[in-house]
């Protein structure tokens, strides 16, 4: 994304035209039937919340805690690409700096973004419970992935082996989905199995499980980031049939919500865990 398109949206932002943003264009049919005719599952919607601590951010306040504490903030930044999920300890004035954004127009329109502005108001999840958090984190994205992962797998293998001829950046593009899969699967058993009962017990292994998730989620954003990449975010071909644009909207469905599922897991639920398990 160009820094002139970049600076357009965060204009558009600042006039509240929120609804353009990250919204994935209306896909139109192709000739050619789909070989899976599967709809994707929708991604978990990313509910807003009052901006309650706004008037307190600042260059050096983390974006981790921004979406945290205004999850309608995650819309912003996944538009301006800054991630605020595995990079959610950076400051607003590092990533407006890496950005070229000017960071007191970052901040007047993130403080701008209220309820009013994107339908409605939800829990602030930075201040719930953490048992209530991680019971969310279970039953929200830990279910969205195992009803998504195995339907988005055939259609990445069946566009790979199709259209691989042509597009040899599909190679990669299986090889990281099948890894990332692989990855997934065990770490989501090992939260639900281990960790998460860890931290509620105030066991002193759930500091060790800590660091491990923490480590995945490091590999999760790294194969995100390449897809995206490989992809040229997203863009569809020229030519591309359904199922190929069935690909690509399920590859930038899948990394929506891992950022708002892995956000929550580092920016809510570490360092609270941490402070817990340190006053126990």
């Amino acid at each position: 994304m160009t820094h002139h398109t970049r600076s357009a949206a965060l204009v558009a932002l600042t006039a509240f035209a929120l609804s353009a943003c990250g919204v994935p264009s209306q896909v139109e049919p192709a000739d050619a039937p789909p070989v899976v005719t599967e709809t994707p599952t929708p991604a978990p919607a990313v509910m807003p919340t009052p901006v309650t601590s706004a008037t307190t951010w600042n260059d050096e306040t983390p974006v981790g805690q921004i979406v945290a504490e205004a999850p309608s903030a995650a819309r912003l930044f996944e538009l301006l690409e800054i991630d605020y999920c595995c990079g959610g300890e950076r400051t607003l004035g590092e990533v407006a700096t890496k950005g070229g954004h000017d960071v007191a127009k970052l901040i007047s329109t993130l403080r701008a973004m209220g309820p009013e502005q994107t339908g409605g108001a939800t829990r602030a999840w930075a201040d719930a419970p953490l048992e209530e958090v991680m019971a969310h984190i279970v039953d929200t994205h830990h279910a969205y992935l195992r009803r998504e992962l195995p339907r988005l797998e055939k259609v990445v293998a069946t566009v790979v082996r199709v259209h691989g001829d042509e597009h040899e950046e599909l190679a990669e593009v299986g090889e990281l989905f099948t890894a990332l899969k692989a990855e997934i699967g065990p770490h989501l058993k090992m939260e639900e199995d281990e960790l998460f009962p860890a931290i509620l017990e105030r066991k002193p292994g759930a500091n060790k499980l800590l660091d491990e998730m923490s480590t995945d989620h490091d590999g999760v954003g790294a194969a995100l980031h390449r897809i995206r990449e490989l992809t040229s975010d997203f863009a569809v071909p020229e030519g591309a049939c359904v199922l190929y644009k069935q690909m690509l909207s399920g590859l930038e469905a899948l990394e929506r919500d891992l950022h708002t599922h892995v956000h929550l897991e580092n920016n809510v639920v570490l360092p609270r865990a941490r402070a817990a398990l340190r006053d126990a």
